[in-house]
């Protein structure tokens, strides 16, 4: 998204599950930078004397400031670039909660021009280990969200949408038969969309970008089984080329690290409706 404000300067209207972050960081923490020094001042805010505060509710409380500093500085560093930035908190399952957002933006804009899709959770287990709630959580989430798109956009004035999926889809995952069927029925849905509406509709089956749900251990299950990270610079680039020479009639597109030759090799076929 950065790469897109910084080029177009659009009006960019954002839409997350989490709170907007307060304008500023609460003194107490706002200069401090390791996890130690953070955890100690977020232990002497929220507990007493005689009642310290658990240690389960610092950690939260810590991950919580984590997050807020990444939205604050994302924010803002699509603020400089000169676009219009509005942030949305609500949760993309609730249809009609969604719904009446995007209607909202036709009302105040007159037109949306494109759509980037990027909702997801993973929370990886085997199949013997899943509970039902789970796997709601995680194919919902994806999938609900994207079928409210596909019923409340307006095609005939819209110019793209971009459904964020992922390889899993195309390749499968270990501990991840959920999060892999939801973006297939996002590829899926792509291919029905771009088939019948004169926007370019595609789902881009990325492979793991080096950020983002990526975490530590992550990263070293990638290395150790050769799987390189997209780096998030050349995964923009990659996104504005796809926006600008992708062909209409190649919904399904591959983009993943340069070492994955099982899957460069699949990148260079487009996967046409």
């Amino acid at each position: 998204m950065q790469a897109l404000a910084e080029r177009y300067r659009p009006t960019v209207i954002l839409v997350g599950r989490s709170p907007a972050p307060p304008e500023q960081e609460a003194a107490e923490t706002a200069n401090l930078t390791t996890a130690r020094e953070i955890k100690a001042a977020l232990l002497r805010g929220m507990g007493s004397q005689d009642k310290p505060a658990a240690l389960a509710e610092v950690e939260a409380a810590y991950g919580r400031l984590l997050r807020e500093r990444e939205m604050r500085s994302n924010l803002r560093r699509l603020q400089r670039t000169g676009a219009r930035v509005e942030y949305h908190s609500l949760d993309v399952r609730d249809e009609a909660a969604f719904a009446a957002l995007i209607e909202g933006i036709y009302t105040r804009f007159g037109r949306l021009d494109g759509v980037i899709h990027g909702a997801g959770v993973v929370e990886d287990r085997l199949i013997k280990d899943k509970t039902v709630d789970s796997l709601r959580r995680v194919v919902s989430t994806k999938v609900d969200s994207a079928f409210v798109l596909s019923r409340s956009l307006r095609p005939e004035s819209l110019k793209f949408l971009v459904f964020f999926s992922s390889v899993s889809g195309r390749f499968g995952n270990r501990g991840q038969g959920d999060y892999a069927a939801a973006n297939e029925v996002l590829n899926k849905l792509a291919v029905l969309l771009d088939r019948a509406w004169p926007a370019r509709v595609v789902a881009i089956n990325w492979g793991p970008w080096d950020a983002g749900m990526v975490s530590d251990e992550l990263r070293r299950q990638f290395q150790q089984r050769g799987v390189s990270l997209v780096p998030v610079d050349a995964g923009s680039q990659r996104l504005i080329e796809e926006l600008n020479a992708g062909q209409k009639r190649a919904p399904e597109v591959l983009i993943c690290g340069e070492d994955n030759q099982v899957m460069a090799r699949a990148a260079s076929t487009r996967v046409a409706g």
